[in-house]
């Protein structure tokens, strides 16, 4: 018999995050495969604008991971307790999560097998209390499989809780698609643009698509290309995809970005066929996330994102992202705050398209072996 899975999530399309797109891949994997999904997520009008292989329950929950949001969620459950009898229950992400350490209070169990996807920040975060890590330990030991997205999420959860190996295995992420190679040229082996960077005037373009926020490490691009000099400066324009967070944040980069002539582009969100010319606009992929309190990189699916579509990447050595980016092969990976060193790293990029084109290739080729399928098949096997 193949169990129905019921996903619960608290980010989910229109929103582009990495735990929306997560829970999306996953839920049409799982449709493939032959199961019945349901997705219980955040209201939004959005919703309803696409057709989508499984089906899709909009609850009162705004996606902000607040007490409000989990009494709502709660209470959600507890009136379809006995319809959710039998069906995988799957806690995909971090705010299903934090409902479900204290709802286990009022239940011993849940309605039927239990599932979770661990990124790494919340087993920091569910830990950092003891009573949290005593009610995280509770979720841990219901759980009937446990996945986790790099070694190096594994690595933190089994420092702390060594008991359960047994159930845990590694499910990286995937791939949303493999499009046509990279419009200039990283990967496909011929340049879309009849001018290298930083010939006749053409710049090399840096890309980021991440939520605007310290944690995703824009301003340390800014910092490391204002320390070069400015012959060298000139040759990049930077562009910033994603919404922004943290408006103070934005302030101070593009303040710095415009002190130091640096040229910035900062965009909102993008839809998916704007998001796809901004890729094959851009000659390099570039994020630089950096540990911020417990909130960490557990591997990043945007680097994946980036390699498929045939781009060299530049990352900080931080989390799980040396499992996403193989230095010296897809891209480089260079020390966090270490900005003489990322400097160094951009500018090698931007003066060596033999290089970009090799690791743009490998990224290529190293990006297709990452499927959603594979994803769940082994975090659902057997169950």
């Amino acid at each position: 018999m193949t169990r129905p899975v019921t996903i619960l999530t608290h980010e989910f399309f229109p929103r582009r995050g990495g735990a929306a797109t997560y829970v999306e891949e996953m839920a049409a994997a799982l449709a493939r495969a032959g199961r019945e999904v349901e997705v219980w997520a955040p209201e939004d009008p959005a919703l309803a604008s696409r057709a989508w292989p499984f089906a899709v329950h909009a609850i009162d929950v705004r996606g902000t991971q607040d007490w409000g949001d989990r009494v709502r969620l709660a209470r959600r459950l507890e009136a379809a307790r006995d319809r959710l009898a039998g069906r995988i229950l799957y806690l995909p992400e971090a705010g299903p999560q934090r409902t479900w350490l204290y709802y286990q209070l009022r239940r011993r169990q849940s309605p039927g097998p239990l599932v979770l996807t661990l990124h790494g920040t919340e087993i920091k975060r569910f830990c950092a209390m003891a009573h949290r890590r005593a009610l995280f330990r509770r979720l841990l030991d219901r759980a009937d499989r446990i996945g986790v997205v790099s070694r190096y999420v594994r690595g933190l959860l089994l420092e702390r809780f060594p008991e359960m190996e047994p159930r845990t295995v590694l499910a990286y992420a995937g791939i949303r698609r493999l499009p046509a190679a990279n419009g200039r040229g990283a990967a496909n082996g011929s340049s879309g643009s009849t001018t290298p960077p930083g010939g006749e005037g053409r710049r090399c373009v840096l890309l980021t698509v991440a939520r605007i926020h310290p944690r995703k490490g824009q301003s340390a691009v800014v910092e490391a290309l204002a320390r070069l000099p400015r012959a060298q400066r000139e040759l990049f324009e930077y562009r910033v995809v994603g919404p922004t967070v943290d408006a103070a944040y934005l302030q101070e980069m593009t303040g710095l970005a415009q002190a130091a002539r640096v040229k910035l582009r900062v965009d909102g969100p993008l839809d998916d066929d704007a998001l796809e010319q901004a890729y094959r606009d851009a000659d390099v992929f570039v994020m630089t996330s950096e540990d911020l309190d417990d909130s960490i990189e557990g591997l990043g699916l945007v680097y994946l994102d980036a390699a498929a579509r045939g781009l060299p990447v530049v990352a900080h050595d931080v989390g799980g992202v040396s499992e996403a980016v193989s230095h010296g092969v897809t891209g480089l990976v260079v020390p966090p705050w270490n900005r003489d060193a990322l400097a160094a790293a951009l500018l090698e990029l931007a003066e060596d398209e033999v290089s970009r084109r090799e690791f743009g290739r490998a990224g290529r080729l190293r990006a297709s072996g990452y499927s959603w399928d594979d994803t769940a098949s082994t975090l659902f096997a057997g169950i």
